[in-house]
């Protein structure tokens, strides 16, 4: 098993809104049953960093 959360401080750093503040995994809200911007940018970037992380073992 590979442990990969995010390894962002929260709210915003290197561009990427982590509004919750969450490291240990994407948590997110919907507003009027959409995926907030920000929400999707920091899904793309966990998804990136698993895919980078998983790749060196």
């Amino acid at each position: 098993m590979l442990w990969a959360g995010l390894d962002l401080k929260g709210l915003k750093e290197r561009n990427i809104q982590n509004n919750s503040g969450a490291q240990s995994g994407l948590i997110t809200y919907t507003q009027d049953n959409e995926i907030p911007a920000d929400a999707l940018l920091t899904a793309q970037y966990l998804g990136e960093r698993v895919s980078l992380l998983a790749n060196r073992f």
